[in-house]
């Protein structure tokens, strides 16, 4: 038997099968590219919402730690100012401030709100001891303190609101 191994057997692809490979390939990749985009605004988005909430929640927190006389009564509150009367213990509350390159906006507002007088105040029993009563009075006036936080959103262009409010008892 003879052999002739002056003809090789061909192998490779032709330009048709690695056009049609490409567009098959870019046809899968590309929705995928828009998916990362799209994922990224969202992850921005989500962002903004917590920080929002981060930021207005720890001002809520250091107001409420603040005695009674300290907290700021209005609607609304003016900001860019330091609440409290003891340095150890004051809070300092922007009218504005920017975090992870968006622009958040403050707005605070306080009030007293006081109980309906013609009812007794409540009453708790706090563990006391045999043939003793240890009581605790709830107090008949409150504050209300509500932050609104705006922003701009990066997604949709529209004005984005958080509110958050608190009740303190005045203590005093």
């Amino acid at each position: 038997m003879v052999r002739c191994d002056c003809v090789r057997p061909r192998s490779g692809l032709t330009l048709v099968e690695v056009v049609i490979a490409i567009t098959i390939f870019a046809f899968a990749v590309v929705p995928l590219v828009g998916l990362f985009g799209r994922g990224t605004t969202y992850t921005q988005v989500n962002a903004d919402h917590l920080a929002a909430m981060h930021s207005s929640s720890s001002y809520l927190r250091a107001l409420m730690g603040l005695p009674g006389r300290d907290i700021p009564l209005g609607s609304p509150v003016e900001l860019n100012k330091t609440f409290g009367s003891d340095p150890a213990n004051s809070v300092h509350i922007p009218a504005s401030a920017v975090i992870n390159g968006t622009q958040f906006s403050y707005r605070l507002r306080t009030r007293y709100v006081t109980r309906d007088a013609d009812e007794t105040d409540f009453w708790f029993v706090t563990m006391p001891a045999p043939d003793t009563t240890a009581s605790l009075t709830a107090y008949k006036r409150y504050f209300r303190l509500e932050l609104e936080v705006t922003w701009t959103s990066k997604m949709s262009g529209n004005t984005e609101r958080l509110n958050l409010f608190v009740y303190k008892a005045d203590l005093g």
